[in-house]
Order: C-alpha cells, then sequence, then structure tokens
C-alpha cells in the first residue's frame, strides 16, 4: 500500500480548488464508481470538509461488470427513475465531481439506447451545464490488464492530476494564438505525411478545468481537407479490440485506406456511419508526467510529444461539421524514443522530437 495521504490530499486540492473553483459554503456531488476510488474519495472528503464545502453522494462498490449488468437489465421504469433521482442530487449541488475507474473495459449487452438517454439527460442536460470534473483514477485490474507497475501508474497520476495547472494554462495561450492564426499544419513523422487545414477553427485550452489527469489544446481540421498518410504508436482500444499500428490514409478528408493488428475490427468502426472516416477533433498534449502509453485514452492523449487524430464526431465547441456516432482518439507520439517527428504550422517548425521550438512556446517544455 501507499503512504500517500499527502498525495492524494494534494490531488483533491488541485480538483476542489483548481477544477471546481469550490469555496466555503458550497456543495458537491461526489460520484465514486468502485473500491479502487475509496481512498481519493475520503481525501476530497477531508479536505472538503477543512474547507467548510459540504459534500453529497455515496461511495458504490459498483464495478464495471456490475455497470454492465445495470444496464442490461434497465426497464424504461428504472431508467425515468435514475433520470429523476441523479438530476435532483446534480441540482442540488453546486457541482459534480466523479472518480471512476478505467475508461477501457467494455460495457456488453446493454440496451444502447437507454444509456444514451441516461447520458443526454443527465450528463449533457445536467452535469455539463454546471461545474464538473472527472478523474479516472488507476486500479490493480486495470495495471494487470495492461502490463504496466501499479505503483509506478498511480504515481504518474499523482503527478500528473497534482501539477501546477495555472501555468501550463498560461504556457499553452501563445500555442492557441498560433493555431488561431494558422491555415495549414503539416505532421512528418515514421511512415506519415500529412497536411490539413485549421483556417478559421475554433480550439480550447484543456489544463485541469475538467478532466483531470489533463494536457492539451485541441482544434479540428477543416473537414475536407486533410491528405496524406499517418501511422499512430500508441495503442488504442476500440470497443473491446486492442490495435497497434494503426495506419490511415486520407483523400480530401476522407479515410480511404487503413490497416491495423485487428484491420477488421477496424474496418468496421470507421464504415459505422459516414461521419466516421472523417476527422473530428486535432489534438497536441503536453503533460510532461506522462510520457508513455498505459492504455487508457485519457491518459495516453495527454502524453508530452504527442499529437491525436479523431476519426468521428467532432466537439461542439469545436465544430468542423462532422457528425458521428463514434469518437477514437488515436495517438502518436512524437519524442525520439518513439521515433521523433515534426509538426508545421504554415511551413514553420513548431515542435521537433516532441519539443517546442519556437522561443514563446519554450514554456510548455519546462512544465
Amino acid at each position: 500500500m501507499f503512504a500517500m495521504d499527502e498525495k492524494l490530499k494534494n490531488v483533491a486540492k488541485t480538483m476542489v480548488d483548481y477544477s471546481l473553483k469550490l469555496e466555503s459554503g458550497q456543495s458537491v456531488y461526489l460520484r465514486v464508481l468502485g473500491k479502487d476510488q475509496f481512498p481519493l474519495a475520503v481525501a476530497v472528503k477531508e479536505y472538503c470538509q477543512e474547507k467548510g464545502i459540504r459534500v453529497e453522494g455515496k461511495s458504490e462498490t459498483m464495478t464495471m461488470g456490475h455497470n454492465d449488468e445495470m444496464w442490461r437489465k434497465m426497464t424504461p421504469w428504472g431508467l425515468a427513475k435514475l433520470i429523476k433521482s441523479a438530476g435532483a442530487i446534480i441540482d442540488d449541488n453546486d457541482a459534480t465531481l466523479s472518480l471512476r475507474e478505467d475508461s477501457t473495459q467494455v460495457l456488453k449487452g446493454y440496451p444502447f439506447h437507454a444509456r444514451q438517454v441516461f447520458i443526454r439527460k443527465v450528463l449533457d442536460g445536467k452535469i455539463l451545464k454546471k461545474r464538473w470534473c472527472l478523474t479516472t483514477v488507476p486500479t490493480r485490474e486495470f495495471a494487470q490488464r495492461n502490463g504496466v507497475d501499479y505503483d509506478e501508474l498511480m504515481e504518474t497520476y499523482i503527478r500528473a492530476c497534482g501539477m501546477d495547472y495555472d501555468k501550463m494554462n498560461q504556457a499553452l495561450k501563445p500555442l492557441a494564438e498560433r493555431m488561431a492564426a494558422t491555415d495549414r499544419v503539416k505532421i512528418i513523422a515514421p511512415n506519415t505525411d500529412l497536411e490539413f487545414s485549421i483556417k478559421g477553427m475554433a480550439h480550447e485550452i484543456c489544463a485541469g478545468n475538467m478532466n483531470l489527469p489533463d494536457g492539451e489544446i485541441f482544434t479540428a481540421p477543416v473537414k475536407t481537407s486533410v491528405n496524406g498518410h499517418v501511422q499512430f504508436n500508441a495503442p488504442h482500444l476500440d470497443n473491446g479490440t486492442k490495435h497497434e499500428n494503426i495506419y490511415l490514409e486520407f483523400r480530401d478528408g476522407k479515410i480511404i485506406k487503413e490497416s491495423s493488428t485487428n484491420t477488421t475490427q477496424l474496418t468496421k468502426t470507421l464504415n459505422s456511419d459516414k461521419g466516421a472516416r472523417y476527422i473530428g477533433e486535432f489534438a497536441l498534449g503536453v503533460n510532461p508526467h506522462i510520457t508513455k502509453p498505459v492504455g487508457d485514452t485519457l491518459y495516453d492523449e495527454k502524453i508530452a510529444g504527442s499529437f491525436h487524430l479523431t476519426p468521428g464526431n467532432c466537439y461542439d465547441e469545436v465544430p468542423n461539421g462532422n457528425k458521428s456516432g463514434i469518437h477514437e482518439d488515436l495517438v502518436q507520439i512524437q519524442t525520439p524514443e518513439f521515433g521523433g517527428g515534426e509538426i508545421y504550422f504554415d511551413g514553420k517548425l513548431i515542435r521537433k522530437d516532441g519539443i517546442f521550438v519556437p522561443e514563446d512556446l519554450h514554456g510548455l517544455n519546462t512544465l
């Protein structure tokens, strides 16, 4: 076990003070999924108590397997009751903090429509309209399943969540300004020669305000502008299927050729609807405490020196017109140990081998 009470308290402070900006007299709805999140939940409750913040909600030992069972047996009456009760507690609090286990396990057999209705009514309709923060806490099961050391993963999580996110936010602003002024993006790396436009597209800085761990800036390509090919070197989990070395070729925005260690499943995903073969997001990862893939996209997309492209749905904050039922974040790491790479904005070298080159971006190299 960890002697980590103070470390977890620092993570709790980041969530309560920085992400949620809660003050004395306010309240937070604490959602806890799985027993492995209990130590952090305790740290959150104790810190909130010190600050005079009321914590509402209860911890559940429900695992992803139990969650699967719940959705599989969901009735219309049960769904309506769940939506009503969840909505009421969200309305009664100033913010929502969700501590959950890893997101890579697949829920099988549940009525997809029922869960989507719950997400639309509660997540989109309630939680996202107020202050919220979501974190994925490593579990021993996740570490074992992905062949990583649990203690090392927890230390990575604590460092990545407890860093100075205000400093990250300030360091990302010059990059945001450059993205806003950029037309053409070009990416060169092993088996990668890709070009697209981000002209006129919005962008979003992600520096600990909602998701932890965090550390990225994202935009979206002009939908039909993507041309060339790209090889992703981080593993990707797609509906329970692990892919290695995903390769995509583009013509006028559309994926025209794909391969991976499970091409059949990849093709099935990309054929799921009309928007699945177009890109909905382009982002750069900058969290210095996440340096290698751990098998969960919520971590891997934040790797310092990485970028990700996302076949599927765009975000409402950065709309490029692409709509899809999928959103698959595919990660390429460009640090030297992963093969290196270069990113250009309108012909100017912005990042080489994971290091930002222009002087105004050097702060991102020293977070």
